[in-house]
């Protein structure tokens, strides 16, 4: 084979060769007909916002001047021996003019609260102010007032203080805490452990929650806070990133022996706005009474009672003489709506009624049984109660109820108190 034909030859194979690549790249793969096709599934769309992360120092710097410490003051006269105590003694070994005089010991606690009006009134926490006889606050600029106690509600563990004195008062804006979302920024501003104007940071880790503590008697709508709360930050703000009130730090859990953080609590500021007209001008707050002891409802009952669903409360004690009771109702009726609003559980029933003032008629939606003896014959019942007013000790507590008519009281978790 001469050179020529050694070249011509070559070039018909590199030609022959290109010419297969191509059409092999345009004869479609055999695929299994027996085997399945592998399909990823989309990424899910998942909402992200674009906005960025607030500056809490410029929210931090427009809040504090409006966040005051409280230190209640109180004096206790005490003797100097345990014995002088006794009435018999001091008889026995003194006349009366050589009586020894008691000492006089001064016990003094703290909180945080913060300025409602530009003239000087605060909001706190109950328990930061109860059994106090002296009230000092301290603003942001360290001046110094003298302040008087306006009003308290045990319910919700609020109290209402007024600066005795003029001065340049800075009020923080009231939000909606009922549109406030789990996740969202907060911030919580107070004196804990007299540490002055700390700022701490989180989220709403929950809403709703149920807690009794500080006075407050079976609220079910607490916010639930990581942003640290401690001792001396009850009675200060929780804001948003808005700068406005959501909130008042009202709660901390204590483990015992074990190790509880980041679980704080503030009370909804919707709910305290509720009582603060009341507080201002009365210095207390009437609140409708029922007069009823209810408890949570479990599956077995609501099978029993033929119920759709465990939403509701069940009625274990009905109190004598009360509004309840004169407009018939009977232990064992659950009480599913109030005015038409469903009933969640016992705590959410509590709520509703205690929001209501005295005099009020409301009308109740009671799942009731037709007869004992027939589980699951329950029917809806409608029945109208007009409220009277929960009775409040002298010293802010609920009074004692009086005895009920029921003989058959169940106790147990999930019980409430008679409201």
């Amino acid at each position: 084979m001469s050179r020529g034909q050694f070249v011509v030859m070559t070039l018909l194979i590199m030609v022959a060769v290109f010419a297969g690549v191509v059409v092999a790249s345009l004869i479609p793969p055999v695929v299994n007909a027996s085997a399945q096709e592998l399909v990823l599934a989309k990424p899910a769309s998942v909402p992200v916002t674009t906005a960025s992360v607030p500056s809490f120092a410029d929210l931090a710097e427009g809040a504090l001047p409006s966040v005051v410490q409280i230190r209640s003051r109180r004096f206790v006269r005490e003797s100097n021996d345990p014995m002088l105590d006794n009435p018999l003694f001091r008889r026995w070994f003194f006349n009366e003019d050589n009586q020894p005089e008691p000492r006089e010991r001064e016990e003094e606690s703290g909180g945080s609260g913060f300025f409602l009006t530009s003239d000087g009134y605060v909001l706190t926490n109950r328990h930061v102010v109860e059994e106090g006889e002296q009230f000092r606050v301290t603003t942001y600029d360290r001046k110094e007032y003298d302040a008087k106690l306006i009003g308290f509600d045990p319910y919700l563990d609020v109290a209402v203080l007024k600066i005795e004195g003029n001065g340049e008062f800075r009020p923080l804006v009231l939000g909606d805490s009922d549109s406030l979302r789990v996740g969202e920024w907060v911030m919580a501003i107070g004196h804990p452990i007299n540490f002055e104007n700390t700022v701490t940071i989180g989220i709403v880790s929950g809403k709703g929650r149920r807690l009794i503590s500080g006075g407050a008697r079976d609220v079910g709508n607490y916010i639930q806070t990581d942003a640290a709360i401690n001792r001396g930050n009850s009675g200060g703000p929780l804001i948003n990133t808005r700068g406005e009130v959501i909130g008042i730090n009202t709660a901390i859990i204590r483990g015992g022996f074990a190790q509880v953080e980041g679980i704080g609590f503030a009370l909804p500021i919707t709910l305290a706005r509720e009582v603060l007209d009341q507080l201002v001008k009365t210095g207390t707050v009437r609140r409708g009474w029922l007069g009823v002891s209810v408890r949570a409802l479990d599956d077995e009952m609501v099978a029993y009672y033929g119920m759709p669903s465990r939403k509701g409360a069940l009625v274990s004690d009905v109190t004598a003489g009360s509004p309840a009771a004169d407009a018939g109702v009977k232990n064992g009726d659950v009480v599913i709506s109030v005015d038409g609003q469903e009933i969640q559980d016992s705590s959410d029933l509590v709520e509703k009624v205690s929001r209501r003032r005295p005099d009020e008629t409301v009308e109740l939606g009671i799942w009731r049984l037709r007869s004992l003896d027939e589980p699951g014959s329950g029917q809806l019942v409608k029945i109208r109660v007009t409220l009277g007013e929960r009775r409040v000790g002298l010293e802010g507590d609920e009074a004692p109820a009086p005895r009920s008519q029921g003989e058959d009281k169940q106790d147990g978790e999930g019980t409430a108190s008679a409201f």
